[in-house]
This record gives C-alpha cells, sequence and structure tokens, in this order.
C-alpha cells in the first residue's frame, strides 16, 4: 500500500436523518427523539493538535448497528451493553500512550444505528454479527479490513508510515464486522483499522509479519507499541510531525575511572538535541536525534592528548542501534541505549574506548526529554 496521496477521509454535509435514535454518551444510553440532533456533520475521524498542552487528539465517531436487530428488551439490553463496552474497551486501550513528547488522546462517540442505511456521512459503520466468535476458535476477520480501502493500486506496504488507507464513512454496502460478544482487546484491535492501520499477523497463518510490531495489530491480548503509535498519527496524514519539537538532553555526571599508569581521573558529558525522530516500522524514515555537545575531564586522560580540559562533540543517534559513539580525540565515549518512542529515557553503563582498551566509568549516560531551548 505504497503511495504519496494522504489519507484522505470523505467530507460531506448534509442534515441529520429525522429517527428515533439510541445514543452512547459517556456511560450513559439515551433515546433521542427525531430532530435532536443538531448541524451539519463532521468527519468521522478528526486530529487536532494543542501545542500549548503538548497533546494530539483524536475523536471517532462509529455508528453501531447490529444484524439481525434486536427484538426483545433482551437482546436490546445486549447491543447496549456491547456499545458501552466498545468504547471503553477502545478508549482505556488506546489513551495513555505518547507520539514523541506529546500526550495522545483517544474519543469515540458510538452511536447505535437503527439499520444499516442509518449511518450518517460524518460516522464510520460498524456491524455487530452474533454469528463471529473470537473466544475458542480462530476467526478470519478480514472483514474488519473493509472499513478502509487502499489508496495506492500496488497492494499493501504495511510497514510503511506514509498515508494509504481511505476510511469509508456513511452508508456503505461494506460495513466493518466485529463480533457482538468480543473482548477488550478485540474492540481495540479493530478500531485500530479504523485508524488506518493493518493488521501484524500474516492472514490465515496468525504469525507475524516480517518488520512487522507485536503488538495489539498482531494479537489483541497484546498492548499498543510506540512503533505503531507514531504509524497511526503519520498515516492520519493530518499532523504535520515537522511542528512537533522534542529537545532531548543527553548527560553523564561526573564519573571517576582508574587507569594503569595514571591518576583518577574524572569525565563529565553534557549535550543536547534541538529535536528527535521516533523510531519505526518505516526503514525508509530515519530515527534518532542530533547531540550536540561537550566532555570536559579531569586528570591525565588519553582522549584529551594527556591532558585534562574541554573539547566539542557533534552526533548522530539512532535509537534503533545498540550505542551511541561520541566520537573524540584518539577515542569515543560509548553506551547501550534502551529507548521508547513515547519520550526516550535511557539510563546505561558508560565506557572510554580508547587504542589502548576499554575503560569502565563508575556513571551512567541519561537521555531525557526537557523543555528546552538548547543552549
Amino acid at each position: 500500500m505504497k503511495g504519496s496521496d494522504r489519507c484522505r477521509v470523505v467530507r460531506r454535509r448534509s442534515r441529520w436523518q429525522a429517527c428515533v435514535a439510541v445514543v452512547l454518551l459517556g456511560s450513559s444510553v439515551i433515546a433521542q427523539p427525531p430532530g435532536a440532533r443538531l448541524a451539519a456533520a463532521n468527519d468521522a475521524v478528526t486530529w487536532t493538535v494543542d501545542h500549548a498542552a503538548k497533546k494530539i487528539s483524536v475523536t471517532a465517531n462509529l455508528a453501531v448497528f447490529l444484524v439481525p436487530p434486536p427484538d426483545s428488551d433482551f437482546g436490546r439490553r445486549v447491543f447496549i451493553d456491547a456499545l458501552a463496552r466498545m468504547k471503553a474497551s477502545i478508549e482505556s486501550r488506546w489513551n495513555g500512550h505518547h507520539f514523541k513528547c506529546y500526550a495522545v488522546e483517544v474519543k469515540v462517540n458510538v452511536r447505535a444505528a437503527a439499520d444499516p442505511r442509518d449511518i450518517q456521512p460524518n460516522e464510520a459503520a460498524i456491524q455487530l454479527d452474533p454469528a463471529i466468535y473470537p473466544v475458542g476458535e480462530t476467526v478470519k476477520l478480514r472483514e474488519g479490513r473493509s472499513i478502509t480501502r487502499l489508496l495506492a493500486p500496488e497492494g499493501e506496504t504495511y510497514l510503511s508510515d506514509d498515508p494509504q488507507l481511505d476510511l469509508i464513512v456513511g452508508v456503505t454496502v461494506h460495513p466493518s464486522r466485529w463480533a457482538l460478544v468480543a473482548t477488550a482487546g478485540t474492540f481495540a484491535h479493530e478500531f485500530g483499522h479504523v485508524l488506518g492501520l493493518d493488521d501484524n499477523y500474516v492472514e490465515g497463518e496468525g504469525t507475524l509479519r516480517d518488520g512487522a510490531t507485536g503488538d495489539m495489530m498482531f494479537h489483541q491480548n497484546l498492548l499498543l507499541s510506540d512503533e505503531t503509535i507514531v504509524k497511526v498519527v503519520r498515516r492520519s496524514g493530518e499532523v504535520a510531525e515537522a511542528d512537533i519539537k522534542c529537545p532531548l538532553k543527553l548527560d553523564l555526571a561526573k564519573a571517576s575511572a582508574g587507569l594503569p599508569g595514571f591518576a583518577s581521573v574524572d569525565v563529565e558529558v553534557h549535550g543536547c538535541a534541538p529535536d528527535y525522530t521516533p523510531a519505526s516500522t518505516d526503514t525508509g524514515r530515519p530515527a534518532g536525534a542530533h547531540f550536540q555537545g561537550t566532555v570536559t575531564g579531569g586528570g591525565e586522560l588519553p582522549f584529551l592528548g594527556g591532558g585534562s580540559g574541554t573539547v566539542g562533540f557533534d552526533t548522530l543517534w539512532d535509537p534503533r542501534k545498540p550505542e551511541i559513539e561520541i566520537q573524540l580525540n584518539g577515542g569515543a565515549v560509548a553506551q547501550a541505549v534502551a529507548v521508547t518512542g513515547s519520550g526516550p529515557i535511557s539510563v546505561s553503563s558508560a565506557v572510554i574506548r580508547t587504542s589502548g582498551g576499554t575503560l569502565g566509568l563508575s556513571g551512567s549516560f541519561v537521555i531525557t526529554p526537557f523543555d528546552g531551548p538548547c543552549p
């Protein structure tokens, strides 16, 4: 599904259809009389960015209907309960994540539609099917992907972060089919398709696709990964990533070491990157940060020409690699790193590598986000 086109959402405007509908608002269910719904339709999925609050918000409108429709009080209660579980499941699994240093806030408006024709132009159609049971058997839910259509004719490129799935809104003969009796993870997984994500498993086999992330989009019982949050934000086509600046600090507090033939020496490292690019499964996009800073040494240090003082450094850091190296005169300071896309915090042992070998220091590097700007 490689494509440079943006992930377009169909924009239409029309009057609301007059009908008696059951609407899920928060945790309560309210019956609305004809004419109670107002205003022109908005997009089914909308994205906003609040730079002051460092928050990315996404709101999705889902119109849900049951086939066959409930024909008893008990059936209607089961249906309404499924809507409540759907909303709670999606919001609980999709909230609490970050894109870089910005919190990602997900809200779903879930409405009970009377039938497949009662889908508004600003809603994604979801069919709850009592014949699909995801528990105890392997079920192919390819229909769950019909809510989106490919923008590129050459087929899927599931690792790409480029917008490439077009959400189908309003009345459609291809609603997304979800199980009425579904786990919280299943509702949240299927919602990922509404936001333009692919399945991370090989269809019909259940194995992880090459290079994909083993998270909720692979199996509904797993949590969302930082790479998937990056992908869903980028695939929206609605978030200007260049405007989201998240500086990082790279620090090594004064650390001591003893060198053969030298007295005890001290090393201190301080650097800054004005922004960073989070890692994802899209290998065509660079990841990491450009750090600039200084290394200060006290004592007789080989990489300072046998003396002490301060030298500058300029280095590129790639979080997908196992270490960061700060190139100095005749040697390098290196560390193992373990980072997350939601705001790297890396604490690890620091070493000095010289022509004479590797020297362990008493301190550790720390990479942390901060408000900035870099000095």
